[in-house]
């Protein structure tokens, strides 16, 4: 129940902002004045999604006590499809902050929260740190379960941690038993 209610804050705070974002879509257009630029070429999304050039921002997901669980700054655009209750961020940097294996770091180009599954997604080259820089992970794409706190790497797989590699096809980081388990590994010597 604890994290239904964390969730359904979050939930609440991003019904809040696609409210205000359709709001501004649907206000009667004037003479917009954008500042120069580089020139984008415009991309064909569906009508339900909005993408939205946010520059760095910050979502933080906290339990119903109040205690952050953890937090994703951004630094590019946000594509909210409300239909799909589907968030997609560029240049995410997202810290797990509760107990178990705290001190996780993930650098991903893409982060997508799909509340339906109720995952988060990372995926085009995820950098994870570790204690400090003490241990680092490396994944093609990287999952975070909201209902098992389970971070799990796919695809090629390496863990530096000392002066060892262990790499492999899959990475599972169970933070509520504090373990780091990797398949089909094979371990080197740095």
């Amino acid at each position: 129940m604890s994290r239904r209610l964390g969730l359904l804050a979050l939930l609440a705070a991003v019904v809040g902002l696609v409210a205000v974002v359709v709001w501004v879509i649907l206000q009667p257009r004037g003479t917009v004045e954008t500042p120069p630029g580089p020139e984008a070429e415009p991309t064909a999304e569906p009508e339900h999604e909005i993408t939205l050039e946010a520059g760095p921002g910050e979502i933080v997901h906290s339990d119903e006590s109040g205690e952050v669980v953890w937090s994703a700054k951004f630094g590019g655009s946000i594509t909210i499809d409300e239909q799909r209750r589907h968030l997609k961020y560029t240049d995410v940097v997202w810290e797990l902050e509760r107990s178990g294996l705290t001190d996780l770091s993930v650098r991903a180009p893409i982060m997508e929260a799909d509340y339906e599954s109720r995952l988060l997604t990372f995926s085009e080259g995820v950098d994870i740190q570790a204690r400090g820089g003490e241990a680092r992970f490396v994944t093609d794409e990287l999952r975070y379960e909201f209902d098992t706190e389970k971070l799990i790497g796919e695809g090629e797989v390496a863990v530096s941690y000392g002066g060892f590699t262990l790499t492999g096809t899959k990475l599972v980081i169970d933070n509520r038993a504090g373990k780091v388990r990797v398949s089909n590994g094979t371990l080197r010597l740095n």
